[in-house]
């Protein structure tokens, strides 16, 4: 990776601390501003003995440095391209194969075999059968290809059957079949077998095992009544769910039916093993074993051949026994990283992947290929395009290559996840909309983009967070990590397939800050029981967050109180100071007349209002109006702070220690544990730093009646330090995002 863009990548990576909603270049000045006015102000202890005149010449040859600090670590923007697929590529990567152009390329594997083996099963077995119905189930590990192998076969045999494609959210299966057979479905279903075809694709199906009972019941009934002479089922999903599927649906028999009933339907294991049910009727035993289906004898009768014969589990006699060909339906998909071409009609030592890597990048390319021989098809296809995209588009090397070649699977689709988030607008924004979608995906959940805005809340740190949240949603979907759920609708997305999902999640383990992990995690926490207990909790709490957002309450009482610190400090310079007159006994200053208190103060407020404003003012609780009442008094002390400045250090120490006070008894019993904690950790250390500042403060005026400059010093340092301290740990986009949802986390509607 070259090397200014592996620093810009970290760059963007690291924690955002302009959360003011200023331009990046005014954010830098400003910055560079109050470094400027600190040091002047720190040398002020001293040059308050020089004259006015040269005072004022020290600070306007001071305050001329502010724009070149404004520049010391600008970062110079790099555009990153992102991996996508290119022209005359020969390896595909992570794309998208519904895409109008697919057709055009010759970087994908071709799947003739099995689309061909899958239209035998159809016409000479599925298609026939009419008082039973054999489901053509593909199953395999993740990213083996199934998903290829259907988009394939659509496009192999879109002329010659009508072929109706459902890969979306389980939740909406009726509203979608309805979209695509109209109102009346068995009308529709018999006008296409009459004189033709249908097959139905239901791609992903692992999802359906996430839905309710209902739910369930609903689609195995619309299931049932698709079966009929003339049409297909072809039935997706992952290996580990191949064994729920067998348990819930007979595959050799989608119309079967538990015995005494006519719609229940049961799989092929409840005809194999007993099983253990746990029985909820108070009369009943805890436990109860539910015996195999009791099976009909067909008597005096042989069946020399099961595999052409269908007997139904109910009836006795011969009579039950319905003579339709049935065959082998299970197909296993895997990786095709070891399919031999043919020369001459023999097969050669050589895979089709492993000529490609070698032809493209040499005997390196052999070494590529066996290292990733046993990852599956998809994570090859992204490694190996992302070699060969480092090659042709990026200019690497051969050394850069050859190391590119030496790192391990974590680490190259740690740098796949790197390029394509850096080449977003905004890595804060486009990191957590990745790991919401691949959480939901990984749980089988639905997210639409507004539960996405809701939670992620992006006007928190600007005004125009919703129009840059929705501007990275499409750039996401531009390189491919995301698609819309269902086609032309913008309404909700998903993770682009289940590999991206688990290799992001395992990516954000090392690459995404803590606090935001954590506040993510809480997110989908509190929306899975939202979706789990059917109540409108996590509704509820998305309404009040945003009816707090547009209240003003601790922005109002911030500025009134900031006027006045300047109103004080002005009167006092030039009108009439106590301090040096009716209360110069008090003064432990003397004479001189810092604004040192001015400025360290202003500071103070700035970070505590931020840090309320954003994260205690989402609190809902009893204590609402007394955090309100907590930070008027928090004011008050830091106006004393200025008022009072020979004891600036007493005053704020206090106020610190008061605020953070709140923060730590803030959420009680009704709030999440591992919030509670986060937030009494951050205010049990402010608390008790303030407050050892206020007592440094009596116990340097009990000793010393007059102030020498070096404890004036050491007490501006001192509290300089644990602001500067609290802006650079607490004030990131990050960091409040996080004590945000940790103020919000209580259990129960209030």
């Amino acid at each position: 990776m070259n090397q200014n863009i592996s620093n810009y990548i970290s760059a963007m990576k690291k924690q955002n601390h302009n959360i003011y909603d200023l331009s990046q270049i005014l954010y830098k000045f400003v910055i560079a501003l109050f470094i400027v006015i600190w040091v002047l102000l720190f040398f002020d202890v001293q040059i308050h003995y020089f004259a006015s005149l040269t005072q004022i010449f020290i600070w306007a040859a001071g305050l001329i440095f502010v724009p070149f600090i404004a520049l010391i670590g600008r970062r110079v923007k790099n555009n990153i391209i992102p991996y996508s697929r290119k022209d005359k590529f020969e390896f595909l990567g992570l794309y998208d194969l519904k895409d109008s152009n697919i057709d055009k390329g010759h970087d994908i594997l071709s799947r003739d075999e099995e689309i061909k083996y899958m239209h035998q099963i159809l016409e000479e077995t599925i298609f026939p059968q009419t008082s039973m119905k054999q489901a053509l189930c593909i199953t395999g590990p993740s990213g083996s290809g199934k998903s290829i192998i259907l988009n394939f076969f659509k496009r192999a045999y879109k002329d010659e059957y009508e072929i109706f494609d459902f890969s979306g959210n389980y939740h909406e299966f009726y509203g979608r079949m309805i979209f695509l057979l109209g109102s009346n479905i068995d009308q529709r279903i018999s006008a296409i077998t009459s004189t033709g075809k249908a097959v139905f694709i239901l791609d992903q199906f692992e999802r359906f095992f996430f839905l309710s009972k209902p739910e369930q019941a609903r689609i195995q009934e619309i299931m049932r009544y698709l079966c009929r002479k003339n049409t297909g089922i072809i039935i997706s999903l992952r290996e580990e769910y191949l064994a729920d599927f067998l348990k819930k649906f007979d595959m050799n028999n989608l119309l079967s039916a538990e015995e005494g009933s006519d719609h229940a339907s049961h799989g092929i294991f409840r005809k194999l093993f007993s099983v253990i049910e746990k029985k909820n009727d108070m009369n009943s035993p805890a436990l109860s074993l539910l015996r195999p289906t009791k099976t009909s004898i067909w008597e005096s009768y042989t069946i020399k051949n099961n595999a052409l014969v269908h007997l139904d589990t109910y009836g006795i006699g011969a009579d039950r026994v319905i003579l339709e060909k049935m065959g082998a339906t299970l197909l296993y998909c895997r990786n095709q990283n070891e399919m031999n071409f043919q020369i001459n009609g023999e097969n050669s030592n050589a895979s089709i992947l492993e000529s490609k890597c070698r032809i493209l990048f040499g005997e390196d390319g052999s070494l590529l290929f066996n290292k990733h021989i046993n990852e599956p098809l998809i994570e090859q296809q992204i490694i190996f395009h992302m070699a060969e995209f480092n090659q042709k588009i990026l200019m690497y090397s051969n050394e850069e290559l050859h190391k590119f070649i030496d790192k391990d699977s974590n680490e190259l689709l740690g740098q796949y996840f790197d390029y394509q988030l850096a080449s977003c607008s905004n890595y804060f924004h486009a990191s957590r909309l990745l790991y919401l979608l691949s959480q939901a995906r990984i749980n089988q959940l639905s997210l639409k983009t507004e539960d996405l805005e809701n939670y992620l809340f992006p006007n928190l740190f600007t005004k125009n967070g919703h129009e840059d949240m929705m501007n990275i949603i499409q750039q996401l979907e531009t390189v491919q990590l995301i698609r819309k759920n269902t086609e032309g609708s913008s309404l909700e997305y998903e993770i682009a397939h289940d590999f991206i999902a688990s290799s992001y999640l395992n990516y954000c383990s090392t690459n995404m800050d803590r606090n935001v992990k954590n506040a993510l995690d809480l997110f989908m926490s509190e929306h899975m029981d939202d979706k789990r207990n059917s109540n409108t909790f996590f509704q509820e709490k998305i309404s009040y967050r945003k009816s707090v957002y547009d209240q003003h309450f601790y922005r109002n009482s911030t500025c009134f109180t900031l006027a006045l610190m300047f109103i004080a400090y002005f009167t006092q310079r030039f009108i009439f100071n106590p301090w040096t007159t009716i209360w110069s006994g008090l003064n432990p200053y003397g004479s001189y007349f810092p604004a040192f208190p001015l400025f360290i103060t202003i500071l103070g407020v700035v970070y505590f209002y931020y840090m309320i404003d954003r994260t205690v003012k989402y609190y809902r609780g009893d204590k609402v109006l007394w955090a309100k009442i907590v930070y008027i008094i928090l004011l008050i002390l830091a106006f004393m702070g200025v008022f009072a400045y020979p004891h600036f250090l007493f005053f704020d120490g206090l106020g610190v220690s008061f605020a953070s006070f709140n923060i730590v008894t803030l959420l009680d019993q009704n709030y999440r544990q591992t919030c509670r904690n986060e937030l009494r950790a951050y205010g049990s250390k402010s608390f008790m730093i303030g407050t050892v500042f206020a007592c440094v403060h009596i116990f340097y005026m009990k000793n010393n009646p007059q102030f020498a400059d070096f404890l004036i010093l050491s007490e501006f340092i001192m509290f300089t330090i644990l602001i500067a301290y609290g802006f650079v740990v607490h004030m990131t986009q990050e960091y409040i995002f996080a004590r945000m949802a940790d103020s919000a986390s209580e259990k129960t509607v209030k």
